[in-house]
């Protein structure tokens, strides 16, 4: 069991299985690769397939993100968070940035329950996500756009970085 306090005050725990405070976050490229190599390969076994170096977490308070390094007792690497003043980019020019995939562990759970042999092929076919994410090239902005009008919904950005 592990937790972490939000700069807005809330306590973002994984005490409940599966967590409303932990996202699974997989770039297009990771995805395309399992599918290609292993498309039988089933979802759980996708999500534990990967060596993650971070774990991420989500507030459902202020909608803050954070990439928390996934050892024990690990540290904010950085956060992200809603910022909808910054100027909006069209789809056009946020498909060309590297896509991700943004799912809560509560998706991927009510998933698997349903459906105990469904595959990372199937998964991804049948549950589209409601927003598209892009993640610009220095990794300081997370664009987000409806999947369905294509329209820009909101803006995430880098809030804190965390050196040495």
């Amino acid at each position: 069991m592990a937790g972490i306090k939000c700069r807005c005050g809330n306590i973002l725990s994984n005490v409940d299985c599966p967590s409303p405070n932990i996202i699974q976050i997989f770039s297009s490229k990771e995805v395309n690769n399992f599918i290609n190599k292993n498309p039988e390969m089933l979802l759980i076994d996708f999500e534990t397939a990967f060596d993650r170096k971070y774990k991420y977490w989500y507030c459902d308070v202020c909608e803050r993100v954070y990439e928390v390094q996934n050892i024990p007792l690990g540290r904010v690497r950085r956060s992200y968070i809603i910022n909808n003043d910054l100027n909006k980019i069209s789809f056009d020019i946020a498909s060309k940035l590297q896509q991700i995939y943004v799912f809560f562990s509560t998706e991927l759970y009510e998933y698997e329950e349903k459906n105990v042999s469904g595959t990372v092929k199937d998964f991804f076919q049948t549950h589209p996500q409601k927003h598209l994410f892009y993640i610009s090239e220095d990794e300081k902005y997370i664009y987000a756009f409806n999947n369905l009008t294509k329209e820009q919904g909101f803006i995430y950005t880098l809030d804190y970085i965390y050196t040495e």
